[in-house]
């Protein structure tokens, strides 16, 4: 093996590399390395069935043990250091094994990684507490069991708030073994009961949901990508009530009514009243948003525009609009906290003139200046209340 190179010093000269100087160089910097031979075996035992060929020689009464051997057949591994291939020295008595679920196998790959300094604690979360509950009561309880507990829906925004260590909860109470909580279905006015934990590709793909109120389907498909929808649910969108998301807008325009569930019952929200600032909604510790109930639509027609960053970024400004007997409801996202919301007469002039009347102040960022968020709000309310009334 080569020795290691010489560490500049900081006066420009070279010093030769000692090991108090090798030490101190691998706590400030510590390097990258490979998963040795005996961690590489030990995740390749665990996916054959959670045991290495040491282990199974033993139970086998054998002394077969693991070891290294020149290259004679294929389970191969690459040396590092020197560059030789190795492969396992099987037991005699070895004998196929199911493989090991998914979580073992990662426990084994978390366990090698941590073994040989791969892994980097301030790029991990925080520790927290998991509960699957199996019933809608079961996770109300463990919600108020705990100050700290949050519901994990799909994880979209949660989990990256959490990689951040923006949120540190101490509890995640998971609901996706709850089927109640995934229904879509028709209500006998003809509107929508939507369960919080329905994906946004099964709102694209449900029928109910094309028949009652299409535009839906038309908004939950242009959020992010595919992979996203297909584990972003309507509650986790609605609840994390991001200001650059696209539905609260559409549940504020669609005059949708949330059904909140905690210890002491049920309680139903207008969507009105139920965004109360960035990342705060009406939902209280403890309780669960279970239901989004959307009206029938009548004669009531809807449109929706927006500008986003890039084709499947979140909102710079959007507008949803709903319009009925010559009266568009209009609610403006990305321009408040919450969605704001204004009515007035199908017409272009209309629009723009209560978009002006409703003196908007949004934020200034790295995306647009306050005044662009201003003329794009006219531009995407004008373009929602077409929609609707195409």
């Amino acid at each position: 093996m080569k020795p290691p190179p010489p560490i500049p010093a900081e006066n420009g000269s070279v010093t030769p590399r000692t090991a108090a100087a090798t030490t101190a160089a691998s706590t400030a910097f510590p390097p990258r390395r490979r998963v040795s031979i005996a961690a590489c075996v030990a995740i390749r035992s665990t996916l054959r069935g959670g045991t290495t060929g040491a282990d199974r020689g033993r139970r086998a009464g054998s002394s077969t043990d693991v070891s290294r051997r020149p290259h004679s057949g294929d389970e191969r591994h690459q040396d590092g250091e020197n560059g030789k291939k190795w492969t396992v020295a099987a037991s005699a008595h070895e004998t196929p094994l199911s493989p090991a679920p998914l979580s073992q196998l990662a426990a084994a790959l978390v366990e090698a990684c941590r073994r040989t300094e791969w892994l980097n604690p301030h790029m991990l979360l925080a520790p927290v507490e998991y509960a699957r509950p199996s019933s809608l009561a079961e996770a109300v309880r463990l919600l108020g069991a705990y100050d700290g507990a949050r519901p994990l829906a799909g994880g979209q925004t949660l989990t990256n708030v959490m990689k951040a260590r923006a949120a540190a909860p101490d509890v995640l109470v998971d609901l996706n073994g709850l089927a109640e909580l995934r229904t879509i279905s028709r209500a006998a006015d003809g509107g929508l009961q939507l369960g919080t934990m329905a994906t946004l590709s099964e709102l694209i793909r449900s029928s109910d949901v094309a028949e009652a109120r299409p535009i839906i389907a038309e908004v939950s498909s242009q959020i992010a990508d595919i992979q996203v929808r297909n584990r972003g649910t309507i509650g986790g969108n609605i609840c994390s009530n991001d200001p650059t998301n696209h539905l609260p807008p559409l549940m504020a325009a669609l005059g949708a009514t949330m059904t909140i569930r905690g210890a002491d019952g049920e309680r139903t929200v207008a969507a009105d009243d139920f965004f109360l600032g960035v990342y705060m909604t009406a939902v209280e510790p403890g309780e669960l948003l279970t239901t989004i109930a959307i009206p029938a639509a009548g004669e009531a027609r809807d449109g929706f525009a927006s500008v986003t960053i890039g084709e499947d970024g979140t909102c710079i400004v959007n507008a949803a609009a709903t319009v009925q007997n010559g009266q568009a409801r209009i609610a403006l996202g990305c321009v408040a906290a919450v969605p704001t919301l204004l009515t007035s007469a199908p017409d272009e002039a209309a629009v723009r003139g209560a978009v002006q009347a409703a003196e908007l102040d949004p934020p200034s960022d790295v995306h647009a200046s306050a005044d662009y968020r201003r003329h794009l709000a006219e531009v995407v309310a004008v373009r929602a209340v077409a929609e609707a009334s195409a």
